[in-house]
Order: structure tokens, then sequence, then C-alpha cells
């Protein structure tokens, strides 16, 4: 099943209270222990106990050095009946990240790691890498190989590149990011890691 129909699968399917699993750009605050969630133009509210969100005020504390405070969060969420948020999964944090800037319609995937970014769009794979010429591939839906991984490769005149995607959390700590992506890609003879997230391309 291509992984586009996995997401859809995921972003439609019911919460355990009926609810419907939608996902959610935002801002993840913990405070006393206690987690919040505001949802892009949305009013604060509490983050129901359980322990995805104990997992996530984890790391909001690591992110954090192990104090309080805030992160751009991109979450799979249900909205429940008291009004509280239930996390059901999440896909990203930053500790400095976009705040409600971020269009996920732009892009397949972004990953980014060290001094590199590499974003899918539908029409290309762009990397860009410090003291180098960005280059462009173009697109292709990224194939199954290897279980649950994802894989691409292309070719733009001379330089050839192969990227590997694997659904497993990824943390930077140089970025102050987690996602639920890894990625590693080769190319010149060169292999590269970091995290990477899903978009929802129009």
């Amino acid at each position: 099943m291509p992984y586009t129909h996995i997401l859809l699968a995921v972003l439609l399917s019911p919460g355990a209270t009926g609810a419907p699993v939608q996902r959610a750009l935002g801002e993840l605050a913990l405070a006393r222990g206690d987690l919040a969630f505001a949802a892009c133009a949305g009013d604060a509210a509490a983050v129901r106990d359980t322990p995805a969100a104990r997992a996530a005020a984890d790391l909001v504390a690591r992110l954090h050095g192990g104090a309080d405070g805030s992160v751009a969060a991109d979450a799979d969420m249900v909205r429940e009946a008291d009004g509280r948020w239930r996390i059901e999964r999440l896909r990203r944090v930053e500790r400095d990240g976009p705040r409600c800037t971020e269009d996920l319609g732009e892009f397949v995937w972004r990953a980014a790691g060290g001094d590199w970014t590499l974003s899918v769009s539908r029409r290309y794979l762009t990397l860009r890498r410090a003291q180098a010429p960005a280059l462009f591939f173009r697109y292709r839906p990224f194939e199954p190989a290897d279980g649950l991984a994802w894989t691409y490769s292309g070719r733009a005149g001379t330089d050839a590149i192969h990227v590997v995607l694997r659904p497993r959390r990824c943390e930077d700590p140089m970025a102050r990011r987690a996602t639920d992506w890894a990625i590693e890609f080769t190319i010149g003879g060169l292999r590269y890691a970091g995290c990477a997230w899903a978009g929802e391309p129009r």
C-alpha cells in the first residue's frame, strides 16, 4: 500500500471514543508535569494523561534540558467531549521550529540533518548542502523495500542519489528536533543521515 494511503488511513481512523483523529499543528507546552496543546488558531487545552502524553512530556523536557517549556508540534490528536486533547501519534516536535507557519500541502517529505536539507515535492526531490549547489532530482513515489522502509533512487546529471526512509523515532539534539521517521541517503560516495517528516501534498 503506498505510504500516502497509509497516511490517510491513520488520519481518518476514529479515536477510542469515536471522535475523529486529526492532524494538528500547534504548540505543546509542559508546565509542572502537565501538558497543554494549542492548535493553530485555537485556544490551549489540557492533554489527557496517557502513555503517549507521558512520552511526549519526557521528550519536551529533554529538548529543554530537563526543564518545562514549549515546542512546535505536529501530531495526530483527538479532541474529546470534555475539551481535552488526546495524543494518538506524535509526528514531530521542534524546540525552535515553526509555530503555525508551515504549509503541509507544499511537500511530500522534508528532512534535515547537520548541514543539509532535503525537500520532496510533487515535482522534485531537492537536496541542499552547505557550500554546494542545490541538486534537483525528478520526483516519483518512494517504493517499499526491506519491510517498512521506503526508497528512492534518482539521477541529476552525473549525480546519483539513493534515499531510504524508515518509520522510527529520530532525535536530533543539535537541531532540538524529534520526528517519527529517520532518513539516510548516499550521494557521491558519502552517506548522510537525519530526521524526516511527511507532508500532506495537495
